[in-house]
């Protein structure tokens, strides 16, 4: 399709030279060699410009023509693991556009532009804005529509989705392997299986009395649950991780005493992001000091050396 375009536009634009020159002899033989000059002049500039806009053509034309080979490569291409999860599809097809910005040729139209846009820009023949963007994948500025970069922000945002799930896994000792033998039996949404995997890996830690980890793997839970936007569940989450710092956890062991008063602190993360979700909420300060002690109280056990107030009224400090 695209040889045809190029070759029909050539065809043209060789035509109408050729006929400048042809009338400038004409009239130069018929006396009038001054007017003759004008033409040839006029052919000559005609020239330059066609040659011009068949260089942005012809660029465009291949930057389509490789456009079209690479979205028929990643088509009949399968991942597999994280990469089939997010395979990043559009932005591979995009790298293409990178010669767009540095020809300076819009991507709606193919016309040549005035000068490499650094910043959103109309192109002044077809009206329609040009986007200035960088791959993720090559590093590189490119020229885009604003319909592709409606698609490459829903790819983008389901590529960070994906990269959450797989850093949290790796986080806590879940391979890819056992994430995706799991999905397949399940057949559960992403992100109920990783919920799954961390409350597995929670009863492990809590067997074996490695309860710092355990206290990380919670915390990973709250990340999750923060992302998919249940703050009630998130608070829950924040405030047992509050529980076990105050208190002193530590690896101790399934035989030792699982805190130690001396070990006692209060991560200025947990504490911040406990605001955060307190706003998400729309808790009042009284809404908050209740729903903390009741969360508290059903998280708490004997062995913990702080008692559930004496946690409140040091937390009340650090806020």
């Amino acid at each position: 399709m695209y040889e045809n375009l190029k070759s029909g536009s050539l065809k043209i634009g060789t035509l109408l030279v050729i006929l400048s020159i042809l009338l400038a002899l004409v009239i130069s033989a018929s006396g009038y060699a001054g007017i003759g000059v004008w033409f040839i002049i006029f052919a000559v500039i005609l020239f330059l410009i066609f040659k011009r806009k068949k260089s942005a053509k012809t660029i465009r034309c291949s930057i389509l023509e490789h456009s079209e080979t690479t979205a028929q490569t990643q088509n009949a291409e399968r991942g597999s693991g994280w990469e089939e999860l997010s395979p990043r599809r559009f932005e591979t097809e995009l790298l293409a556009n990178a010669e767009f910005y540095k020809e300076a040729i819009c991507p709606y139209c193919g016309e040549k532009l005035d000068s490499i846009p650094e910043q959103k820009k109309k192109c002044k023949k077809c009206g329609n804005s040009i986007l200035v963007w960088i791959n993720f994948k090559s590093k590189e500025k490119m020229l885009i529509t604003e319909e592709q970069a409606e698609e490459l922000r829903k790819e983008r945002a389901e590529a960070s989705r994906v990269n959450r799930i797989k850093q949290l896994c790796l986080n806590n000792g879940i391979s890819e392997a056992q994430f995706f033998e799991s999905k397949k039996k399940t057949n559960y949404p992403d992100n109920d299986v990783l919920w799954g995997l961390l409350n597995m890996k929670v009863r492990e830690h809590g067997k074996s009395g490695d309860w710092e980890l355990c206290r990380g793997t919670k915390r990973s839970m709250f990340e999750l649950a923060f992302s998919e936007g249940k703050y009630k569940v998130a608070f829950q989450l924040l405030v047992e991780i509050i529980m076990l710092d105050a208190n002193g956890v530590s690896n101790s062991g399934p035989l030792a005493k699982r805190f130690d008063k001396k070990l006692s602190f209060y991560a200025p993360g947990i504490v911040g992001h406990l605001e955060i979700v307190k706003s998400e909420l729309n808790l009042n300060e009284d809404e908050f000091k209740d729903l903390f002690i009741k969360t508290a109280e059903r998280v708490y056990s004997k062995d913990m050396v702080l008692s559930v107030d004496e946690v409140w009224k040091k937390l009340r400090k650090e806020l």
